[in-house]
């Protein structure tokens, strides 16, 4: 009965890090949202999860490098490895870094050890990528914008559920990509 109980028990072990192959990060979150279509500003918060097996449990994160890309696969900033044990970038990439209306994608990878006496890190593959997009950051962004109001002619008021309509026509292009930007707090219906 006791070398069952041994072989259970080293089962049970944790291997060091140098000898574990690493999940990639999961989870991967910006502004605490999974792939927002648009964000408000210019300092995303970006944050992940570790990944488990029975084989990286009681591993910790020593550091993290995060890569965020533009729409075309370029690399647009890397943080290069970070010493940290969080799993969170509070304001990456710098003040103006992003562009009206653009879509954007970022990864990441971490480095983890068993306990702080371990001095062995193993870095881990990297995430899939998590995309985000940005709303109309600038004032100067709105100036073309079509508003719906009661005033000079706009809209058709309906006086019994205060309704605003309006129509549009479309240029004769090739649409590959068309946004409307609403701000109704929820009491609006787009067909």
């Amino acid at each position: 009965m006791l070398p069952a109980l041994a072989g259970f028990l080293t089962l049970g072990h944790v291997a060091s890090a140098g000898s574990v192959q690493l999940l990639p990060p999961t989870r991967l979150r910006t502004d605490h949202a999974a792939q927002p279509l648009s964000i408000q500003h210019q300092h995303p918060r970006l944050s992940w999860a570790l990944s488990a097996s029975p084989a990286t449990r009681g591993l910790r994160q020593t550091a993290y490098e995060v890569q965020l890309y533009n729409a075309t696969h370029h690399l647009m900033w890397d943080s290069s490895k970070v010493a940290s044990n969080r799993s969170v970038v509070e304001h990456c990439c710098g003040a103006t870094m992003f562009r009206s209306d653009a879509a954007y994608y970022w990864q990441v990878r971490t480095w983890q050890q068993t306990a702080a006496a371990d001095t062995t890190s193993t870095v881990s593959p990297w995430s899939a990528p998590a995309h985000f997009g940005t709303a109309l950051l600038n004032a100067s962004d709105w100036e073309d914008a079509h508003w719906i109001g009661t005033g000079d002619g706009i809209g058709t008021p309906d006086s019994e559920r205060n309704l605003f309509r309006t129509e549009f026509a479309l240029p004769p292009l090739r649409i590959t990509r068309a946004r409307a930007y609403i701000s109704g707090l929820g009491y609006y219906r787009m067909h």
